[in-house]
C-alpha cells in the first residue's frame, strides 16, 4: 500500500491535467459561458416584469432582459461542469484501476476527485459572479457566488455519477445537456407560467437558482440553506458513483499467489513436509 498522501497527490494532479487537457471544456467554460449570458440580454427585450419566489417568499421587481441573464448563467456553468467531470472520470476508469491494483488507496482518489470539483466549481462561480455583477451591478455579489458554486457542485456531481454509469461520450452529454435545458425551461417564469409548483425544489438548480435570483436583484439575505440544496444533490451524485467503482474495483487490490503449474515440482516446504 502507497503512502496516502502520495497516493492523494498523485491522484489530484491526474485529475486536474485531465481537464487542462480537455480543450472543449475550456473552450466551453472561457466562449460558452459569456456568449449565452450576453446573447440572453441582448435579445431579450427591458419589459418590465416582477419574478416571485416561493422558497424564499419574496417578489422581486425587475425586466425581462436582466431576469434571462441570471436565468442562464447557472445551467451554461453547470452544463460546462457537468461535461468536464463526466468526461474526466469516464476517461480515467482505467488509470484508477491501474493504480488501485499499484497499491494507491481508494478513498485518496475519491477525495481527489471530489477536491478537482470543488476547485472547478469555485473558478465557474466566481466567472458568473463577475459577468452578473458587470450586466446588472448584482448588489450581493457573495451570496450569488455561494449560489453559483452549489449549482455547479450539484452537476460536477452528477457528471462525476454518469462518468462511472454510461459507457458512451456522446449519451453522457446528451443527459447533461437534456437535464440542464428541463431544468432551464420548467423554473424559467416565461417558458413555465407554474414555475413556482412545490415540487421543483426537488430539482438540482432549485434551491441555488432562487438563491441566485434574490442576490442579483434585491438586498435581502435569502441565506444558505436554499442553496445548499446543491451540495445534497453533489452528495448523493458521488455517494453513488463511490458505490459504483467499489463494485467494479473491489476485487482489485486482492493480490493471491498465482497457482503451480500441474506436473510441477514439489517446493522446499513440501518437501520437507514430506520427508519429516
Amino acid at each position: 500500500m502507497r503512502h496516502w498522501g502520495t497516493s492523494f497527490a498523485v491522484a489530484l494532479r491526474f485529475t486536474v491535467l485531465g481537464h487542462l487537457n480537455n480543450r472543449l471544456a475550456l473552450l466551453m467554460a472561457v466562449v460558452f459561458t459569456p456568449g449565452w449570458v450576453w446573447v440572453a440580454g441582448a435579445c431579450t427585450p427591458r419589459a418590465p416584469l416582477t419574478i416571485r419566489l416561493p422558497a424564499l417568499s419574496l417578489h422581486v421587481a425587475t425586466d425581462v432582459s436582466h431576469s434571462m441573464q441570471v436565468a442562464s448563467a447557472l445551467p451554461s456553468a453547470t452544463t460546462v461542469i457537468g461535461f468536464m467531470m463526466f468526461m474526466a472520470t469516464f476517461k480515467a476508469r482505467e488509470m484508477d484501476q491501474r493504480l488501485i491494483l499499484a497499491g494507491y488507496s481508494r478513498t485518496a482518489l475519491t477525495l481527489a476527485r471530489v477536491v478537482a470539483l470543488a476547485l472547478v466549481a469555485a473558478v465557474l462561480a466566481t466567472q458568473v459572479t463577475v459577468l452578473l455583477r458587470v450586466a446588472e451591478g448584482a448588489p450581493q455579489p457573495g451570496v450569488l457566488w455561494l449560489a453559483g458554486f452549489c449549482a455547479a457542485l450539484a452537476y460536477g456531481g452528477i457528471g462525476t455519477m454518469l462518468g462511472t454509469l454510461l459507457h458512451s461520450e456522446l449519451s453522457g452529454l446528451f443527459f447533461i445537456i437534456t437535464c440542464v435545458f428541463m431544468e432551464l425551461t420548467l423554473q424559467s417564469p416565461l417558458a413555465n407560467p407554474q414555475a413556482d409548483q412545490p415540487w421543483l425544489v426537488l430539482l438540482p438548480l432549485y434551491g441555488p437558482g432562487q438563491t441566485a435570483t434574490a442576490a442579483a436583484f434585491t438586498h435581502t439575505d435569502p441565506g444558505v440553506a436554499h442553496a445548499a440544496l446543491g451540495i445534497l444533490w453533489c452528495a448523493a451524485a458521488l455517494g453513488t458513483a463511490a458505490v459504483v467503482d467499489l463494485a467494479r474495483t473491489r476485487g482489485h487490490g486482492r493480490h493471491t499467489a498465482p497457482a503451480e503449474p500441474a506436473g510441477a515440482p514439489p517446493s522446499t516446504e513440501q518437501a520437507e513436509g514430506h520427508i519429516s
